[in-house]
Protein backbone atom coordinates (compact mmCIF):
# COMPACT_ATOMS: atom_id res chain seq x y z
CA UNK A 1 0.00 0.00 0.00
CA UNK A 2 1.32 3.41 -0.95
CA UNK A 3 1.85 5.90 1.90
CA UNK A 4 -0.51 8.86 1.87
CA UNK A 5 0.77 12.35 2.58
CA UNK A 6 -1.73 15.02 3.52
CA UNK A 7 -0.82 18.67 3.69
CA UNK A 8 -2.89 20.44 6.30
CA UNK A 9 -2.81 23.90 7.71
CA UNK A 10 -3.27 24.42 11.42
CA UNK A 11 -6.88 24.18 12.54
CA UNK A 12 -8.17 21.75 9.91
CA UNK A 13 -9.64 18.51 11.16
CA UNK A 14 -8.51 15.29 9.51
CA UNK A 15 -9.98 11.92 10.47
CA UNK A 16 -8.72 8.54 9.31
CA UNK A 17 -11.12 5.61 9.71
CA UNK A 18 -9.97 2.08 8.99
CA UNK A 19 -11.34 -1.43 8.78
CA UNK A 20 -8.80 -4.15 9.58
CA UNK A 21 -8.68 -7.88 8.98
CA UNK A 22 -6.29 -10.09 10.95
CA UNK A 23 -5.53 -12.09 7.78
CA UNK A 24 -5.01 -9.40 5.15
CA UNK A 25 -4.50 -6.16 7.12
CA UNK A 26 -6.31 -3.02 6.01
CA UNK A 27 -9.59 -3.84 4.26
CA UNK A 28 -11.00 -0.35 3.84
CA UNK A 29 -10.13 3.14 4.96
CA UNK A 30 -11.30 6.68 4.44
CA UNK A 31 -9.68 10.03 5.08
CA UNK A 32 -12.14 12.73 6.01
CA UNK A 33 -11.07 16.36 5.78
CA UNK A 34 -13.39 18.38 7.96
CA UNK A 35 -15.92 17.12 10.43
CA UNK A 36 -16.68 13.45 10.91
CA UNK A 37 -20.44 13.12 11.27
CA UNK A 38 -23.10 10.43 11.01
CA UNK A 39 -23.26 10.67 7.20
CA UNK A 40 -19.50 10.34 6.72
CA UNK A 41 -19.38 7.43 9.18
CA UNK A 42 -22.24 5.66 7.37
CA UNK A 43 -20.42 6.19 4.06
CA UNK A 44 -17.40 4.47 5.62
CA UNK A 45 -19.56 1.57 6.87
CA UNK A 46 -21.15 1.17 3.42
CA UNK A 47 -17.69 1.02 1.84
CA UNK A 48 -16.50 -1.48 4.43
CA UNK A 49 -19.50 -3.72 3.80
CA UNK A 50 -18.78 -3.75 0.08
CA UNK A 51 -15.13 -4.69 0.71
CA UNK A 52 -15.98 -7.59 3.01
CA UNK A 53 -18.70 -8.82 0.63
CA UNK A 54 -21.32 -8.61 3.36
CA UNK A 55 -19.61 -11.30 5.44
CA UNK A 56 -20.33 -11.04 9.16
CA UNK A 57 -17.87 -8.80 10.99
CA UNK A 58 -17.35 -7.20 14.39
CA UNK A 59 -17.17 -3.45 14.89
CA UNK A 60 -14.90 -2.08 17.59
CA UNK A 61 -15.86 1.53 18.31
CA UNK A 62 -14.83 4.06 20.88
CA UNK A 63 -17.39 6.28 22.55
CA UNK A 64 -17.38 8.94 19.83
CA UNK A 65 -20.71 10.77 19.68
CA UNK A 66 -21.06 9.94 15.96
CA UNK A 67 -21.23 6.22 16.78
CA UNK A 68 -24.41 6.80 18.82
CA UNK A 69 -26.14 9.08 16.31
CA UNK A 70 -29.72 8.24 15.40
CA UNK A 71 -28.85 7.85 11.69
CA UNK A 72 -26.08 5.38 12.54
CA UNK A 73 -28.34 3.36 14.83
CA UNK A 74 -30.99 3.19 12.08
CA UNK A 75 -28.32 2.08 9.58
CA UNK A 76 -27.18 -0.68 11.94
CA UNK A 77 -30.72 -2.07 12.26
CA UNK A 78 -30.94 -2.60 8.49
CA UNK A 79 -27.33 -3.82 8.11
CA UNK A 80 -27.08 -6.66 10.59
CA UNK A 81 -23.81 -8.10 9.24
CA UNK A 82 -21.85 -5.43 11.08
Amino acid sequence: MEPITIQSSRGKSITVIGGLDNRVGVRHYEIIVGSNNAKTFINFLDGLQQKINRQPAHLVLDNLKVHHAKLVQEWRKSNLNL
